[in-house]
């Protein structure tokens, strides 16, 4: 079961991931990347309304050892009525926001972002409730049915000649029809409540989720907001198109499978003997499948990036070719939050994203001016640094030798140095059919003989995962 419900967060994820880069791509056409900059100055300030006004209760959801019908319907009330109120302090002040970074549009962007906000707020404690209880298989079919129609509205305004419009409904159809769907699904567990003061057992819980998520978001945000101020909005389009390939490992599997991971060490407890093999397990798969990930973009993304977009997005593939790997060892570095939480380590978490964030902001800080390729140097060399910290904590949090840990995640790094390498050494010829046609082979070929020289150690982490499958299952027998 455990095994089962990381597969399906982490395939739904891949088709998230598939449609808005997909979007993106196919956006970009359309409009220059001045218009793409926009969604990069507007996105930011839509996920730290979130994060300010989720209150850390997701995962305090799934931590909480029992929990009461009417607590849960007061803290979807609580989340309806401050996601509300953010949402309507962002809208009032979009216009001042657009005189003071000199970007004309940006509040059109913002009012759009506002209600996406709202919504996606809307969709929280419905969304852990049925991961609390294993039902991983009804969540997907939700996000599917709202990603279906999001991406049947985006073609539909697109060709009606919408431009970032399309982009904007996306967001917006996504957001909506996931809250309405999975609030139907949890309606009869979530149902608000008048008596806000019941969410405070989990507001003490979600205060260090937030704090953590706060600081998390500023080491992830600040960038583009320097880059945008000392660079401009094209240069924050081409490194926040850049950004969104880096993160794809996070999206497709460290930030979905960290909620099942969460869920299953909360239930397993902290002297357990099985947190150590669960948690290794799934580092060693993630590093894999990111590390695969990682060889495929940075060589297939030259020839994709000439052939499709125009001119004007030509030092896309040279930064992608820097961000990938540190893309690759956050992937891991992510489950530090649930490994954490878990064991009741949130002043940890707290203080490593603290630190995150500081050298994110020291290195953007002092080489933004140099131009994005040196910026984008510095924030690799500085973001390295820390997620090894955050894996050497992991391994003493789960009781086992750092070296254990880094022989678990060996296997991604392994999967994607040799690609890596090959680009940069044949950017340019890369551009070309014939050459891209030829690294792509090798690529692949290369990733299928690192799997089976490796192929006992991802076996052992797959048993490692089975081992513990009947924690979803007894759970899911409790809900029903």
């Amino acid at each position: 079961m455990l095994l089962r419900s990381m597969g399906l967060v982490s395939a739904l994820n891949i088709a998230k991931a598939l449609a808005t880069f997909g979007a993106s791509l196919l956006l970009a056409r359309y409009v220059p990347p001045a218009d793409f900059g926009l969604v990069s100055f507007a996105m930011p300030l839509m996920l730290l309304l979130t994060l300010l006004t989720d209150l850390g209760l997701a995962s305090a959801v799934l931590r909480a050892p029992e929990l009461a019908p009417r607590v849960i319907g007061a803290a979807h009330a609580l989340l309806l009525i401050v996601g509300g109120l953010g949402a309507g302090l962002l809208v009032l002040a979009a216009a001042a926001l657009e005189r003071a970074s000199g970007l004309p549009g940006l509040a059109h962007v913002l009012h759009a972002f506002a209600l996406v906000a709202w919504l996606s707020i809307a969709a929280v404690l419905p969304r852990a409730l049925l991961e609390r209880r294993f039902d991983y298989g009804g969540i997907v079919r939700a996000e599917l049915l709202a990603l279906g129609a999001a991406v049947l509205g985006f073609l539909l305004l697109l060709a009606a000649g919408a431009g970032l419009d399309a982009l904007l409904a996306f967001h917006l159809l996504l957001q909506g029809l996931r809250a309405a769907v999975l609030n139907w699904r949890a309606r009869a567990d979530c149902r608000p409540q008048r008596d806000l003061a019941l969410a405070r057992p989990l507001l003490g819980i979600g205060a260090w989720v937030m704090a953590s998520n706060l600081v998390g978001y500023a080491a992830r945000n600040v960038d583009r907001f320097i880059v945008g101020s000392v660079l401009g909005a094209a240069a924050l389009g081409l490194y926040g198109m850049a950004y969104q390939f880096m993160i794809v490992p996070l999206m497709l599997m460290a930030w979905p499978v960290s909620g099942v991971l969460l869920n299953a060490l909360s239930r397993l407890g902290p002297a357990s003997p099985r947190r150590a093999p669960l948690v290794l397990a799934v580092l060693s798969l993630t590093a894999t499948l990111a590390g695969g990930c990682a060889a495929l973009v940075v060589v297939g993304l030259p020839y994709v990036v000439g052939a499709v977009l125009n001119p004007r997005w030509a030092p896309l593939p040279g930064l992608v070719l820097w961000l990938m790997p540190l893309g690759v060892l956050q992937a891991v570095a992510a489950y530090g939050g649930a490994v954490f939480f878990a064991a009741g380590s949130e002043r940890l978490q707290f203080v490593l994203t603290v630190l995150n964030a500081a050298f994110v902001c020291v290195a953007f800080a002092v080489f933004s001016r140099e131009g994005i390729e040196v910026a984008v140097m510095a924030y690799t060399a500085a973001s390295v640094a820390v997620s090894l910290l955050v894996l050497v904590k992991m391994a003493h949090s789960i009781g086992v030798a750092p070296g254990r840990l880094f022989a678990a995640v060996l296997p991604g790094l392994v999967l994607c140095a040799l690609p890596l390498a090959v680009s940069a050494v044949a950017g340019s010829q890369l551009q070309s059919f014939g050459g891209w046609t030829l690294a792509l082979a090798a690529t692949l070929t290369w990733c299928a003989l690192v799997c089976v020289f490796l192929r006992h150690r991802l076996r052992d982490a797959i048993a490692a995962l089975r081992e513990v499958r009947h924690i979803g299952k007894a759970h899911e027998q409790h809900a029903e």
